[in-house]
């Protein structure tokens, strides 16, 4: 049988925010992961249904397995590319997809980017070097420059983008565990709850996720205000990885927000007893809103929960105490196990 070739495409034109890819509305590929953010696309050759999903999220949901070639000139260009500036031409992507498939990574049917990522760390490549990302696959995004100059403007740039220097020298090699199952997963966590920055302007604007999560890894790495940007740079990675949500608490598909908050989230949980308690709650109120939703927004009556958090649910702890069998108590909602 013929291998299954996954064509990519992406829009023409200059740089927009999100930079994303095109894939067939057809391929198995997007029916095996209805739990990722795939939007409709403007349609393909022939008027055939296309969907899109934005660099970011197709970085932090499929390149966790890939490496960087270990070719001289392949690790030289992966030192050039950095945080702000991570992005794949179509024919590597439709390489690294067509290889995924390939191995069967979705015949366990994964329902989340956990159990994808399980799947891939776990699966059996015909091909394995169609994962190594070499020097021709970086595909330029827009430069991230900090502006001299004494005028207005130069002056506003800079007091928006000095805040991100520090991203700038995350550099791809760096994020790369190279003898780790999943590689690029430090990588793919960072850029993740970046967010869509891969413009000069998406960069600038004071409340987006870039913004925001640059902010949050500063106050939060031990005396990162004090730090230089070089000395915060090399600190990023070990410091997102170790902040990870237990696997249960993790959102299912790649959002925007849902990224950036689960960085946020992992912070938070691993702060204090108190902050734990808070995100369990916070992530089984989210797991019953998910699946069934609320009966009674007013009232918050009784959710009824997945296999899942009923799970989730007696294997943590509230309060001290383990939650009663059958009940649980979250706030104003009775959730029923």
């Amino acid at each position: 049988m013929a291998a299954l070739i996954i064509n990519v495409t992406s829009p023409a034109g200059p740089d927009v925010p999100d930079n994303p890819i095109y894939l067939l509305a057809t391929e198995p590929l997007v029916a095996g992961t209805p739990f990722l953010d795939w939007r409709p696309a403007p349609a393909g050759a022939g008027g055939a249904a296309q969907v899109s999903l934005a660099t970011f999220q197709a970085l932090r949901a499929f390149i966790t397995r890939a490496r960087i070639s270990r070719v001289p000139a392949d690790l030289a260009a992966a030192q050039a590319v950095h945080a702000l500036t991570v992005r794949l031409h179509d024919a590597c992507w439709s390489r690294i997809f067509s290889e995924l498939m390939a191995a069967d990574i979705l015949a366990n049917m994964p329902t989340d980017v956990a159990s994808l990522w399980d799947a891939m760390a776990t699966a059996t490549y015909p091909t394995p070097a169609n994962l190594d990302i070499v020097a021709g696959d970086w595909r330029a995004a827009q430069a991230f420059v900090i502006p001299g100059g004494n005028t207005v403007a130069a002056v506003a740039t800079r007091a928006a983008l000095t805040p991100l220097r520090f991203l700038s020298l995350v550099t791809v090699d760096s994020m790369e565990d190279a003898a780790g199952s999943l590689p690029l997963e430090g990588l793919c966590i960072l850029i993740g709850a970046l967010g869509p920055c891969q413009t000069q302007a998406s960069r600038r604007v004071e409340t987006s996720s870039v913004q925001l999560t640059a902010a949050t890894i500063r106050m939060n790495i031990p005396n990162g205000q004090a730090l230089s940007d070089g000395q915060l740079a090399v600190k990023v990675i070990a410091f997102v990885k170790g902040k990870r949500l237990p696997v249960q608490l993790r959102p299912a598909g790649v959002g925007e927000v849902e990224l950036r908050e689960e960085l946020e989230d992992g912070i938070e949980y691993r702060r204090s007893d108190e902050g734990r308690r808070a995100i369990e709650e916070k992530c089984i109120f989210n797991l019953g809103r998910r699946y069934f939703g609320l009966v009674d927004s007013v009232a918050r009556h009784a959710v009824l929960l997945p296999a899942k958090a009923a799970l989730l649910a007696r294997c943590h702890r509230c309060g001290g105490t383990t939650w009663p069998g059958g009940m649980l108590i979250l706030g104003n909602a009775t959730a029923i196990l």
